[in-house]
């Protein structure tokens, strides 16, 4: 009976195994090798650079698989040398293998994966190594869906990840809550006539996917830049508490919106020195500071009974 359960035992482990294990392999991506120079119109471009099938965090880049489509909502005429749909995914960066828009808005850019996998993030820029200097997105959101439509404005697309601010010129990644999903779109509100030279789509396998927050801070943990962080802090987008730079008073928000639900803690040489309960516009104050001594604030939310 020991023998039989040990075997059963053994088996079971073994088909764990299997499911959890990830089955992409570099056979199943597009490989540039950097000595080979694709067609490229090199008075009007920096030279091509190959584009990873991996990063650093052992993420595949999804946009590079064999069977990927990518796709677009309009093309610029005039240059099908340097600029078309089909490079936006050959993992190959720089202007004569990149995508420009017509001049429309919004217009936007996206990859069929061809099966559905776990998001992590989204990667792109205008030029990986700066020659021009323009035609950088400044406003776009991030789509993803397990089932496709055309019109952005379709329910089976769900925004994961919103942008308004500086231009994007360089190749900039954009970290997501991992998600589910097989098309990926970037739509791009301003402005018209944006460049990309490559789209790239970081993810894992769905078996093979193990998503964790061990310090329960919304932030997962391969994202997270201060883990262990005291369950029940406020803490920014990195995953680190929010600490402010006043020890008297201040004023708490996250987002542009106060913080009206907690306590600021008032820590001077390592201990807990005051507490003070924020009010309805995110403001707390403390008395009898010691500036002499070093001090910080932390923010803990107030948990419902």
């Amino acid at each position: 009976m020991r023998l039989i359960s040990l075997i059963i035992t053994i088996i079971i482990l073994s088909l764990s195994l299997q499911v959890n294990a990830d089955t992409l392999s570099d056979d199943d991506f597009i490989q540039n090798d950097s000595n080979v120079m694709p067609e490229c119109e090199f008075s009007a471009s920096s030279t091509p650079e190959v584009v990873p099938i991996k990063d650093k965090d052992g993420l595949w880049n999804l946009a590079l698989l064999k069977n990927a489509i990518p796709n677009a909502s309009s093309i610029i005429v005039g240059y099908p040398l340097r600029h078309s749909i089909d490079r936006l995914t050959d993992g190959w960066y720089n202007n004569c293998r990149s995508w420009v828009a017509a001049n429309e808005l919004p217009s936007w850019v996206e990859a069929d994966l061809g099966d559905e996998y776990i998001i992590y993030k989204v990667v792109f820029g205008s030029e990986h190594t700066l020659m021009f200097n323009d035609r950088a997105a400044t406003k776009f959101t991030i789509l993803i869906a397990t089932e496709y439509n055309v019109s952005s404005n379709s329910t089976t697309w769900k925004e994961v990840f919103n942008y308004n601010g500086k231009e994007i010129h360089k190749t900039t990644s954009f970290n997501i809550q991992p998600v589910q999903a097989r098309y990926v779109r970037v739509k791009i509100s301003s402005p018209s006539g944006v460049r990309i030279d490559e789209l790239e789509i970081y993810g894992k396998e769905i078996s093979s996917c193990q998503i964790s927050d061990l310090d329960q801070d919304g932030v997962i943990d391969i994202w997270d830049k201060c883990p262990n962080t005291a369950i029940n802090n406020f803490t920014d987008k990195h995953g680190c508490s929010i600490e402010s730079n006043s020890a008297v008073s201040g004023f708490i928000s996250m987002e542009g919106s106060p913080i009206a639900k907690g306590k600021a803690m008032l820590i001077q040489s390592g201990e807990l020195h005051q507490e003070a309960i924020l009010n309805s516009a995110g403001q707390y104050k403390f008395d009898r500071v010691n500036k002499d001594k070093p001090f910080s604030v932390i923010l803990r939310k107030t948990v419902d009974n």
